[in-house]
C-alpha cells in the first residue's frame, strides 16, 4: 500500500486549501457536487425553445445542430459574422469548432465556440434546473488574443420567449486576455462589489450572456457551480494508507500521524470548505512540517497528495505545497506560469525534474476546488486531478521523488511567496 498526505482545510496566500492529505498510495479520486454546464453554441431556438436533454448532466453537446434561432428573442447579433457551422448560416452568429472539450468530470463530443463577438451581442439560454432551489456561482469560459475578456450574465425575469424581455443583472466576468483565440480561461462572474456573484435557480429559467464594451472574447461555455456553505460538511473518514492529515482547526496538528507542524508570520485561520482553514498571505506566512521518515513518501511505491484550494488570484505563480531544505527544493505543486495552470514537479533525489502540468485555465479564482497528485513508481504514471477529474497524466518513469526535506504549505522558503 502506498502513502496519502492530506490537508483537511487551509487558506493559502492567494490560496485557501482545505483538507491537506498525504497517503502512501495513489488513491482513486472522487468528484464533488457536479457543475451545471451551458454550452455557448446551444442558445435558444424557435423563439424561446430549448432541448430538455441539455438539462441533465453530463450533457455531451450536439443536440442544437441545424436549429434556427429568432433574432431579438433568442439572440441579438446585428453584425455580418454569420456562420453555417453547427446551427444555420442566416442567424448572424459565428460558431467555430474547437477542441476545449474537458468539462471537469467528462468531455463533450461536440464543441463550438461563439466568436467574432461585438459589444452588445447577447444570447439566451433556457434550461430546467433541479426543482429544489439552489444557489450557484457562475464562471464563463473565455478566450481573447487581444483585448480583455468581458461579458455580463443576466437572469430573464419576465417576457422570456417574447421580444419584450425584462432582465436582472447577475454579474460580470472580466479577466485578462488569454493571448490566443484558442486558449481559454475560466473567468468568475462577480457582482458590483467584486465578490463572486450568486444566482438562485429552480425549474425553468432563462439566463442571458451579453458581450461588453472593452472586451473582445470568444465564448465556449458557462459553468454553474452549486454553492456549499463553508464549514458545514465534515471531512471524510481517514482511509487506509493515510500518513498525515492537517485539518487546520486553529493549529497545524496531524490528525492521524505524528507529523504536526508549526506556523508563523501572517498565517490565520478562517472558515474553509470543511471546518476552518489556513489562510496564508503570500508574504511572510510560514507553515512548516519538519522532515521525518514517514513524511518521506517518495521512498514508497507511490503516493497521493490532495487538498482543497481557493485562489484569490490565478495570474501569479504560487505554491500549494513543497518539500524544501532551505537551499534546494524537492517535489512540489504550484499554480504556475499560465493563469490557472496546475503544475507538479516531482524532483528526484538526484535533482532531476519530472514534470506533469495541466493546460491553462483549470484553476478558478475565488471558489473552492479540489486538487490532487498521484504517482505510481512501478508504472511511472503521474496524474493531476481537479475536482475528481483527470486533467493531466504523464509517464515519468520509475524514480525516487525527493520528499526527505521539510514540507511547506503555501510557501517556498526565501521566495516571499
Amino acid at each position: 500500500m502506498r502513502p496519502t498526505l492530506r490537508i483537511c482545510r487551509a487558506h493559502l496566500p492567494l490560496w485557501l486549501a482545505v483538507p491537506f492529505l498525504l497517503a502512501n498510495s495513489a488513491l482513486p479520486q472522487t468528484t464533488p457536487s457536479p457543475a451545471f454546464i451551458i454550452e455557448a453554441e446551444d442558445f435558444d431556438f424557435g423563439g424561446g425553445q430549448h432541448k430538455i436533454e441539455a438539462d441533465s448532466m453530463p450533457y455531451f453537446g450536439g443536440l442544437y445542430a441545424g436549429l434556427s434561432a429568432v433574432a431579438e428573442i433568442d439572440y441579438h447579433d446585428p453584425g455580418g459574422n454569420e456562420s453555417g457551422s453547427y446551427r444555420v448560416p442566416d442567424q448572424g452568429v459565428a460558431m467555430i469548432g474547437i477542441d476545449d472539450r474537458n468539462r471537469g468530470s467528462y468531455e463533450v463530443q461536440t464543441d463550438f465556440k461563439i466568436g467574432w463577438n461585438d459589444s452588445g451581442d447577447w444570447l439566451n439560454y433556457t434550461r430546467n434546473f433541479p426543482t429544489a432551489s439552489q444557489d450557484y456561482y457562475l464562471f464563463a469560459r473565455l478566450a481573447s488574443a487581444g483585448l480583455p475578456n468581458a461579458v455580463r450574465v443576466d437572469l430573464v425575469t419576465a417576457g422570456a420567449g417574447t421580444s419584450n424581455q425584462t432582465v436582472r443583472k447577475v454579474g460580470e466576468a472580466r479577466g485578462p486576455a488569454s493571448g490566443d483565440w484558442n486558449r481559454f480561461l475560466t473567468v468568475p462572474v462577480t457582482d458590483d462589489g467584486g465578490n463572486l456573484a450568486i444566482v438562485q435557480l429552480s425549474g425553468k429559467q432563462t439566463l442571458r450572456v451579453t458581450m461588453l464594451d472593452g472586451g473582445n472574447e470568444d465564448f465556449n461555455y458557462l459553468k454553474l457551480v452549486p454553492v456549499s456553505t463553508p464549514g458545514e460538511a465534515p471531512c471524510a473518514e481517514p482511509r487506509p494508507g493515510l500518513v498525515s492529515w492537517w485539518r487546520g482547526e486553529g493549529d497545524v496538528s496531524d490528525s492521524v500521524g505524528s507529523n504536526s507542524g508549526s506556523f508563523s508570520g501572517g498565517v490565520t485561520f478562517i472558515p474553509g470548505e470543511v471546518g476552518q482553514g489556513f489562510r496564508v498571505d503570500g508574504k511572510d506566512s510560514t507553515i512548516k512540517i519538519p522532515k521525518s521518515a514517514s513524511l518521506d513518501v517518495g521512498q514508497q511505491t507511490g503516493f497521493t497528495m490532495e487538498c482543497w484550494v481557493k485562489p484569490d488570484d490565478i495570474t501569479k505563480r504560487a505554491p500549494f505545497f513543497e518539500w524544501n531544505n532551505g537551499s534546494s527544493f524537492g517535489t512540489h505543486i504550484w499554480n504556475f506560469s499560465a493563469p490557472g495552470q496546475l503544475f507538479a514537479n516531482l524532483v528526484d533525489t538526484g535533482g532531476a525534474y519530472h514534470i506533469v502540468s495541466s493546460s491553462p485555465g483549470v484553476l478558478i479564482a475565488g471558489v473552492f476546488q479540489h486538487i490532487a497528485l498521484t504517482y505510481e513508481k512501478q508504472s511511472g504514471a503521474a496524474t493531476l486531478y481537479h475536482n475528481g477529474a483527470v486533467i493531466a497524466q504523464q509517464n515519468l518513469g520509475s524514480f525516487t521523488p525527493q520528499t526527505s526535506y521539510d514540507l511547506y504549505f503555501g510557501q517556498r522558503p526565501g521566495a516571499n511567496r
